[in-house]
């Protein structure tokens, strides 16, 4: 359960509630008592979430940066 906005994003509406809503959230958690998303929750983190992807992702902003390695001397450290 969430009630960020972000997360109306990728979350269905039977997940989402009112931010600063005591009902509506308990709501939501009665609704969900039943309901079975475990599997279609995880798989999205798996999609969406996992190392490699965040690997790529970050090597990509770097790449499109401008950013370049430094000499040796100053290994570890990015310049323009």
């Amino acid at each position: 359960l969430s009630s960020s906005d972000s997360s109306r994003a990728f979350l269905k509406e039977e997940l989402i509630f009112n931010e600063d809503d005591h009902n509506d959230l308990a709501n939501k958690i009665n609704n969900l008592r039943n309901a079975d998303y475990g599997q279609e929750l995880r798989d999205y983190v798996l999609k969406n979430h996992n190392l490699d992807d965040l690997v790529g992702k970050i090597s990509t902003t770097i790449n499109n940066s401008g950013l370049t390695r430094l000499s040796h001397e100053a290994q570890g450290h990015w310049g323009l």
